[in-house]
């Protein structure tokens, strides 16, 4: 099918709702959004389908008006989602060259059984992504695929992307119900990602997204999506412990940490609560700078965790600029707290990044779609293809 002579159908899964976009693609496979809408939905969560008739309902619903909206009726989707129990592999392959040059016939032998050896290893799990993150000749690093170079000892790194084989299935099923294919899964991280760098021009860094019950931590090394993980606790940490040793219910918690800024101690000196905060429970003499020191020794211990003593990330690639998104607004008065207490990284190299625009993810995953990725080792179905994606379309196709 050639995708620049009809419409195209994305459709971003969440657990409350869900985005179907309309999009076209120019001669140059630039991805247009036409139509975007967005619709409640139930039944799913963080890449699981607990109740496909719920699910599927809402989804024939949506397509149905959006199908009449572009007066087209659509035959397949790309679904842009994430997974809980999205997990990325590194491994690495090698060939003894014996100053021989590096052939695209070498490449491919080292990709196909790396990709051999996941396949019978994880044979419950699907390959969402996978990219090329390290070349090395005679142990040194290359930045692009040094086929035709000679050397003695060449090592390529691949980093894969997997789910659970039945969270993939039950989204195929879900699209076969509402008579939909599935034509691609993009992980959203990826697409936000890919976002991110567009936005910044920084392909190299790391990201930490902390919700109110769960924190992703994800990485780029040179455009190339090479670590991810899904910590299951969040931002509710902070407040469960402020309210257990403080005795304040959660009504009263979040008025006050949403009234005062906590992000300098030193204004919070000698400062108590006002009585004003004890509508539903009786008042007590709580000093603000108490608040501050609690949330503190969370902070940091989350901190430790997730980033400051992750041993899957190197003291180098902490180092590399980090984007920091809080998706619970409750932190928003600890963002710098947050901030201060990230190891390795300097203040100035930590940005706050603000949730991205739907209509901004679904660009980024057209153009993913339509063009391809720099470091994605997946095979671009283009007429004029590089020499590294011919190789992987003899490894795929």
């Amino acid at each position: 099918m050639d995708i620049k002579l009809e419409k195209n159908l994305f459709i971003e899964l969440r657990d409350n709702d869900l985005t179907l976009g309309v999009g076209e693609y120019d001669d140059e496979l630039n991805f247009k959004v036409l139509e975007k809408e967005i619709f409640k939905n139930s039944g799913y969560n963080d890449g699981e389908i607990l109740d496909i008739e719920a699910c599927s309902d809402n989804l024939k619903k949506a397509l149905e008006n959006v199908e009449k909206k572009t007066n087209f009726i659509f035959k397949q989707a790309n679904v842009i989602t994430h997974f809980s129990d999205l997990e990325s592999i590194n491994v690495c392959g090698f060939k003894k060259l014996n100053g021989n040059q590096l052939l695209s016939e070498d490449v491919a032998f080292i990709l196909n059984n790396l990709r051999k050896n996941i396949i019978e290893n994880e044979k419950d799990k699907f390959i969402l992504h996978l990219f090329n993150t390290k070349f090395e000749l005679d142990h040194k690093l290359i930045k692009n695929l040094p086929i035709g170079l000679y050397g003695q000892f060449y090592s390529h790194q691949l980093t894969f992307f997997l789910t659970n084989r039945n969270n993939v299935k039950n989204i195929e099923s879900l699209l076969n119900k509402c008579n939909l294919r599935l034509n691609r899964i993009i992980v959203k991280s990826f697409a936000e990602g890919i976002q991110t760098i567009n936005k910044n021009q920084n392909e190299t860094f790391n990201k930490i997204i902390i919700f109110k019950n769960k924190i992703h931590v994800l990485s780029f090394v040179e455009s190339s999506f090479c670590y991810f993980k899904n910590y299951k606790f969040g931002s509710d940490l902070i407040l469960k412990d402020i309210s257990k040793v403080c005795l304040l219910n959660f009504e009263t918690l979040n008025d006050i940490i949403n009234h005062y800024n906590f992000n300098n101690l030193e204004n919070l000196s000698n400062n108590f609560l006002d009585y004003k905060f004890f509508k539903n429970q009786s008042f007590r003499k709580i000093s603000l700078e108490h608040i501050f020191n609690v949330a503190l020794a969370r902070i940091e211990e989350i901190n430790n965790v997730v980033f400051n003593n992750n041993n899957s990330l190197s003291i180098e690639i902490k180092k590399k600029p980090l984007f920091l998104q809080l998706k619970d607004g409750n932190l928003k008065n600890f963002e710098n707290i947050i901030k201060k207490n990230l190891n390795y990284v300097s203040l100035d190299n930590i940005k706050s990044e603000h949730n991205f625009e739907t209509t901004d993810t679904l660009k980024a995953s057209g153009d993913l779609v339509g063009k391809g990725w720099v470091t994605e080792a997946l095979p671009l179905k283009l007429k004029k293809k590089s020499i590294i994606s011919r190789i992987f379309s003899s490894i795929f196709d």
